[in-house]
């Protein structure tokens, strides 16, 4: 019986149509040869694929040019016998315009080929925006690599940057990015990393455009344990993945018909999530008593099947969740049913691996959003500090010019607060972290704030992946976790006089385009005096849970209560456990963390969305600075300018971690990738 809960099919139809026209004359490709020298034309078509590339020239402001050695100018196409290089500048950035919202193929290659004569090969970031998309290690890669995603905008414009991390140069020899069709490809989050992407053949030659109409591209694979079949009769191939039809003319099954059909692959991280598409097509001709019928098993477990190829049309069989490999083994098998007379066949198949790109990929501003009349009221005596942008008695017009982004949320609240929250915030704006006020609404019984609109909402469901959000990584949360810090250490200590937050929470943390935390609702913001005095008695308030307890029973408010809240909030960004839990032993989450900790194991606290990708030793940092931030006693609990301090330190033993585990999580191993050079993977000149 088919397992359709984790597949699903795709046959011949129509929808693959849509782009394939577009895609056939290269309407939407970008292809850059990076490092074209200006006295050679741009754009040209390349002769083997007939790509037409152009100079980089227009979209990158630094970088020189080179050419790799003229001995091995022989072995690759034209668009990478040239690179550019970056000796200056620690980051160098492309800005290329793309369609937001539309599926992309994102490609960059980097030959080296010994192109400055000092035979050192280089290692550096890649980024998308600001995150981190893979570190490119030329080490052991005589032929150079490539790295390729599947990738959603969500902008208009893409921004790929090249980040010196040691002692060697950046550079990049093409950048080709392929607009494709949101009907392929898809998945539950995130982006798809190409792992490999393979056709079964004899033959050593790779397939791209224009055979593909995307410009993937297929390397050849043959094991001497699989028998090759092959016809010269057309395969349809029109799919929702528009298959090249010369990836489907042939197929492998095992020379033992009794054996199933395996492959198999190392995974060097055993929390890599990955996606399959497996494609067939019957193209034998089956005698009318004979059967071809194989079930599909996914590291031992039943993923589809009983599957009948049809004849002469592909038939895509993909996944519909990411799936993790036992023990860092990956597996899948075809195995040929009791009632089947011949063996298992397979034509063509492609694995990715999950990634995710949590902030946006440019600084571009976003269309103006206005969320207007929360109380149901007109409110037409606004002051917006002359902002001719804002909407006024319940209307959203849109702007003349670039647009500036506001949301009003209006509450009923004196007019007293109004005025000490508007002057906090306007002290605030060019400071340290925290939403920019921009006016007030004031008619009536009827007061609102407005404060510039923040894109990404608040931090809460970024950790719980509630409402659609993404879920940040460790490093991501750290760093939020120190610009938040240091918003409230601003407050402590910059400001004169010095103000308390009073209600520091995760849903008073909003996060930027861009994922910057921003420090947000000042409304039960007070100022401490300075001096002898070290607390004002004043009313409770705030929110139950991150009340500092000692402020509870004494009324006696201090900055310190500002770091227990604080540190309520870094547990929650730690564990993604609730902070109230009546559900729990350990209502409390600092109970439930202190009780957990006498187990000593640090996977029982860690959100277990990280799925273990964080450096052990920065948690532990970071959880022992919240659980001292929290401790009952205000005198046991730190200063807020020394937990900036701790988290920054946090910040530096986790990046290097992630640079050199993405570097290793998204790439085949070496041997793989001499593999993959060996079959043609590389536009080699043939």
């Amino acid at each position: 019986m088919q397992s359709a809960c984790r597949v699903s099919v795709v046959v011949l139809g129509t929808l693959a149509i849509i782009h394939l026209v577009q895609a056939q004359d290269q309407q939407g490709f970008t292809s850059l040869d990076c490092g074209l020298p200006a006295d050679e034309r741009s754009p040209y078509d390349e002769e083997r694929t007939g790509l037409r590339f152009s100079s980089d020239t227009a979209f990158i402001q630094d970088g020189k040019t080179g050419r790799i050695q003229a001995n091995r100018e022989s072995e690759f196409l034209k668009p990478y016998t040239t690179l550019r290089y970056f000796p200056n500048g620690r980051r160098n950035c492309y800005n290329i315009n793309v369609e937001k919202g539309r599926k992309h193929l994102i490609r960059a290659y980097f030959i080296y080929a010994n192109y400055d004569g000092l035979d050192i090969n280089p290692k550096f970031d890649l980024y998308l925006g600001p995150n981190l998309w893979i570190t490119i290690n030329l080490q052991g890669k005589v032929n150079g690599t490539q790295t390729e995603i599947l990738h959603i905008p969500t902008s208009n414009v893409l921004q790929i940057c090249l980040v010196k991390t040691g002692t060697t140069t950046p550079f990049i020899s093409t950048l080709e990015i392929r607009p494709m069709g949101n009907n392929s490809y898809i998945t539950k989050s995130g982006s798809l990393f190409l792992w490999f992407r393979r056709y079964l053949t004899k033959s050593k030659t790779y397939i791209r455009y224009p055979s593909d109409e995307y410009d993937r591209v297929w390397s050849s694979s043959l094991r001497d344990e699989w028998t090759l079949v092959s016809t010269t009769l057309q395969v349809n191939n029109f799919n929702n993945y528009s298959l090249p039809e010369n990836a489907l003319t042939t197929a492998a099954t095992p020379t033992n018909s009794s054996e199933p059909l395996t492959i198999q692959w190392a995974s060097n991280n055993v929390n890599n999530q990955y996606y399959l598409y497996t494609h067939f097509a019957e193209i034998q001709d089956v005698q009318t008593n004979d059967t071809r019928e194989f079930n599909i098993t996914w590291n031992g477990e039943h993923y589809f099947g009983p599957l009948i190829p049809p004849k002469f049309t592909v038939h895509t069989i993909y996944s519909q969740r990411a799936e993790t490999c036992k023990g860092g083994i990956c597996s899948f098998e075809l195995m040929r049913t009791s009632r089947s007379t011949l063996p298992p066949l397979l034509n063509a198949y492609e694995v990715y691996t999950v990634i995710h790109f949590p902030q946006s990929e440019t600084n571009e501003n976003d269309e103006p959003i206005c969320v207007i009349d929360v109380l149901k009221q007109n409110l037409s005596s606004c002051s917006t500090q002359e902002n001719p942008r804002l909407c006024l008695s319940g209307s959203c017009l849109p702007p003349k010019s670039k647009p500036f982004p506001v949301a009003i949320v209006a509450s009923t609240v004196s007019v007293a607060i109004i005025i000490a929250v508007l002057i906090l915030a306007f002290v605030l704006r060019k400071k340290k972290p925290s939403v920019v006020g921009v006016g007030y609404c004031n008619e009536r019984d009827h007061l609102a704030l407005i404060y510039e609109f923040v894109p990404n909402g608040d931090l809460r469901p970024h950790l719980s992946g509630k409402a659609g959000r993404s879920i940040i990584n460790w490093s991501s949360r750290l760093r939020i976790a120190m610009e938040a810090a240091s918003g409230l250490e601003y407050l402590h200590t910059g400001c004169i006089p010095p103000m308390v937050h009073r209600d520091v929470k995760t849903t008073n943390i909003l996060l930027d385009e861009h994922f910057k935390a921003k420090l947000a609702h000042f409304g039960l913001s007070r100022s401490f005096p300075v001096g002898g005095e070290s607390h004002i008695s004043t009313m409770i308030a705030g929110t139950p849970g991150y009340i500092d307890p000692e402020y509870y029973s004494t009324s006696r408010l201090t900055e310190k209560s500002d770091v227990y809240s604080f540190g309520v909030v870094l547990l929650e960004i730690i564990t993604n456990e609730p902070v109230l839990d009546h559900a729990r032993a350990q209502t409390h989450i600092t109970q439930w963390v202190g009780f957990e900790l006498n187990s000593g194991d640090i996977n029982s606290i860690m959100d277990p969305y990280l799925q273990g990708d964080y450096d052990s030793h920065s948690a532990w940092r970071a959880l022992e600075l919240a659980m001292s931030c929290s401790n009952p006693s205000s005198t046991r609990r730190p200063s807020m300018s020394h937990v900036v301090i701790e988290l920054k330190e946090c910040l530096a033993s986790e990046n290097p971690r992630r640079n050199t585990s993405r570097g290793n999580m998204d790439s085949p191993s070496s041997s793989e990738v001499i593999m993959l050079i060996d079959t043609g993977m590389f536009p080699v000149a043939r």
